[in-house]
């Protein structure tokens, strides 16, 4: 095993400790990939601030940023952006924008 310190996995149910292995195995494998996911930028720091409306239903909003670093060493910053549009319609939803800093 590494140095990491395993001290924050002490006192974790067993249901608990599934659900960290399978979101870090998520993680791992999104790590990989060609461009960042979705649950990477918030996980690193972008808030989903997404909403249900009667109108529009389902409405997408992120805000605020974050950088990833890739497991190839590829850095993007993850920027949050919110929708377009008004109490009646939504022209765009909110998306989460990836620029590359370092490739």
């Amino acid at each position: 095993m590494t140095n990491f310190d395993f001290d924050f996995l002490k006192g974790k149910s067993v249901q608990q400790l599934k659900q960290i292995s399978e979101v870090s195995a998520k993680m791992a494998e999104d790590l990989k990939a060609v461009l960042p996911s979705y649950d990477l930028a918030i996980f690193a720091g972008v808030q989903d601030c997404s909403y249900d409306t009667q109108s529009n239903g389902w409405v997408r909003c992120y805000r605020g940023e974050a950088l990833i670093k890739m497991d190839d060493g590829r850095v993007f910053r993850a920027v949050g952006h919110g929708p377009d549009g008004d109490a009646w319609s939504i022209y765009r939803q909110g998306y989460i924008e990836f620029i590359p800093i370092r490739n």
